[in-house]
């Protein structure tokens, strides 16, 4: 085989290599990949109401959500007002509806302006290969587990709530 010939197939090889590899660095760790939406607040008995909201994947990758917590803004009331149950994967571009029971207060609202989402997610590939890298960790001698970097699977992101209309 001539020269030029084993140069054009190794250049093939390498680029449809770095094709899935950048698909993959680039949907590792997306900023902010998801958008909350209030759908609808009734109420749910006498002291409190029940808060339907509608997570949209943005990314061009499937998220896997480890728990998402509605707060309020303002701060003298208590922040901390549910944990929302969603489901564990989000499909790209894919949206999913979840609810909680937020407490009634006279002074705090539930106003999309007032809500604040914070969730933990993270990418398929990036909760596979950090689950992978996990379960090497436990097969090696303890004397070798603390110079070892233990990195979170899941990220930490905020946004605020957005209003149905």
């Amino acid at each position: 085989m001539s020269r030029r010939t084993k140069l054009i197939l190794l250049g093939i090889f390498l680029v449809l290599l770095a094709i899935p590899v950048w698909h993959v660095a680039s949907n590792w760790n997306s900023p902010n990949p998801l958008r909350f939406r209030l759908v609808s607040r009734e109420k749910d008995g006498k002291y409190s109401e029940r808060v339907v909201i509608e997570a949209r994947n943005t990314s061009t990758s499937a998220r896997c959500i480890q728990s998402v917590v509605l707060q309020r803004v303002q701060e003298p009331y208590p922040p901390f007002l549910g944990v929302i149950e969603l489901g564990p994967v989000i499909p790209a571009g894919g949206t999913l509806r979840g609810s909680t029971s937020v407490p009634l207060s006279n002074r705090a609202s539930t106003e999309p302006e007032a809500l604040e989402v914070t969730y933990f997610q993270a990418s398929i590939a990036r909760r596979k290969m950090l689950q992978w890298y996990g379960s090497i960790l436990t097969r090696l001698p303890k004397f070798q587990h603390k110079p070892l970097l233990r990195p979170s699977i899941y990220v930490e992101s905020e946004v605020t709530l957005e209003s149905s209309r």
